[in-house]
């Protein structure tokens, strides 16, 4: 739990407390229980620390930005490019960089994750 909070403060979260501190325990137990039933083990190897660890903040992450996204419907976004003719007005989306780095951190390990798999019965 600590680490993810430290983990989370490297990418601008250095205040979780509250609802969001209720979140991340959630997601610290559902990770945990996700990795132990993927690999039908009672508890997380601890060689899955750091995968444990990257899934809880994408996880983290992912419903911040959800969260940002309802609350920030129609405010003002910066203008990417303006045509006159016919007029036409692209705004910005820098989305691409968070969605790729969601992505990693989301699917992190899952090479690792199937070297402790074990046989279910």
């Amino acid at each position: 739990m600590e680490d993810a909070e430290l983990q989370l403060a490297a990418y601008g979260y250095s205040d979780i407390t509250g609802a969001n501190l209720i979140t991340l325990r959630n997601i610290v137990k559902r990770t945990v229980s996700s990795i132990c039933n993927q690999c039908n083990v009672p508890e997380m190897p601890g060689g899955l620390y750091y995968v444990a660890l990257d899934r809880i903040c994408g996880q983290y992450l992912q419903q911040d930005i959800g969260r940002m996204q309802m609350d920030t419907e129609g405010t003002d976004r910066p203008v990417q490019s303006i045509s006159e003719g016919d007029t036409s007005i692209t705004f910005s989306s820098d989305t691409s960089k968070a969605e790729a780095l969601l992505q990693r951190l989301l699917t992190s390990g899952a090479d690792e994750i199937a070297k402790y798999r074990r046989l279910a019965w």
